[in-house]
């Protein structure tokens, strides 16, 4: 049996983690801590934590703790999981790791000198639907893939304008807040790096002073051309648009909406034939997620392989900044100075 301790009581955590790991019966929910001990307590109360805490520093110190879910915004997420690691906890943490790559290199070296395991939240690897899509496209499904194309908006109830706000403070954009995980899956999905890319962007939030559109273009070494269209705002309407186009065909992954399940429209384009591959709807995969986490603490499995993999997707969410604000294309891996300039231009307040 493992033992909980949950960092940062908000929507991703009330929402995205603890209905489904409440369904894990190896994991035992301790404690609940966050800054606001109101938030712990409703945490408490509907999850059925056994405690709740202000100060994670403490409960580090109890014996009854052994995995960390750090789902606290990015700003004070480093510091948070390095404390964890040093106390021997294992850590699940939400993306992004840190956006100073400086950082996540700290972490990583951390994770590799100790005991402790660490592995972010990149949940789309979970996902039974994008995992097949990977296999049918490294098997050959759709021929030589030639390009990957996501557009994803994102506009909440006027409630949930303040939420999403508050994740593009500090220079944050879109790109950086969910185009993270794209970048994770172009590496993924095609088994190549980048070489460049070039990204533009507008403000569509005049009370923000980061673009709340970004758009990046990606070439990988192998040739695959990725674009990535994030939005965050009022002034535009929620949607999500997928698809992978080969010389042969065509993969669409298609998520689930309400009353719907998760499918991927495959399409033969040299036999004209079009066949549809179902996944039950299950939410997000955090489930699947932990309980992977779980078995790697249980056998000992290393993540290191798993960091480098978040190092260089947001690598490459942030040389899409530096291209969108430079207006210049950027290419990888990013330079010294470009990572100095990184700096500039993402701030945790």
């Amino acid at each position: 049996m493992h033992g909980l301790l949950l960092i940062g009581c908000g929507n991703m955590a009330k929402y995205g983690h603890c209905p489904q790991l409440k369904k894990i019966e190896s994991l035992k929910f301790v404690s609940a801590c966050d800054v606001s001990s109101e938030k712990a307590d409703a945490f408490k109360n509907e999850f059925s934590f056994e405690r709740i805490s202000s100060d994670y520093k403490t409960e580090l110190e109890k014996k009854d703790i052994d995995v960390v879910l750090v789902a606290t915004t990015w700003q004070p997420r480093y510091e948070i999981i390095k404390n964890c690691l040093l106390a021997g906890k294992h850590v699940l943490a939400e993306k992004p790791l840190s956006l100073y790559l400086d950082e996540i290199d700290d972490l990583i070296k951390i994770t590799k000198a100790g005991s402790a395991k660490l592995r972010v939240g990149y949940i789309q690897r979970a996902s039974p639907m994008m995992n097949k899509a990977q296999e049918l496209i490294q098997a050959g499904s759709i021929g030589v893939p030639q390009s990957f194309t996501l557009v994803h908006h994102q506009r909440g109830l006027k409630s949930d304008w303040l939420t999403m706000r508050n994740l593009l403070r500090g220079g944050v954009t879109p790109g950086i807040d969910c185009g993270i995980h794209m970048c994770d899956v172009a590496r993924w999905w095609f088994a190549s790096e980048p070489d460049f890319v070039f990204s533009t962007g507008c403000r569509l939030e005049a009370e923000l002073k980061s673009n709340t559109l970004t758009h990046d273009c990606f070439v990988m070494k192998n040739g695959v051309k990725v674009f990535l269209e994030e939005c965050f705002s009022n002034n535009t309407e929620a949607f999500v648009r997928m698809h992978v186009l080969g010389d042969k065909g065509a993969i669409i992954p298609v998520w689930a909406k309400a009353g719907s399940n998760e499918h991927i429209d495959l399409w033969d384009g040299v036999n004209y034939e079009e066949k549809k591959i179902e996944f039950p709807a299950k939410g997000k995969s955090t489930g699947e997620q932990m309980k992977k986490f779980l078995s790697e603490i249980d056998n000992n499995i290393d993540t290191c392989k798993h960091l480098e993999d978040v190092r260089k997707s947001t690598e490459m969410a942030l040389g899409a900044l530096l291209s969108e604000t430079r207006n210049e294309i950027v290419r990888f891996p990013l330079s010294q100075k470009d990572i100095v300039e990184i700096r500039t231009l993402i701030t945790r307040k």
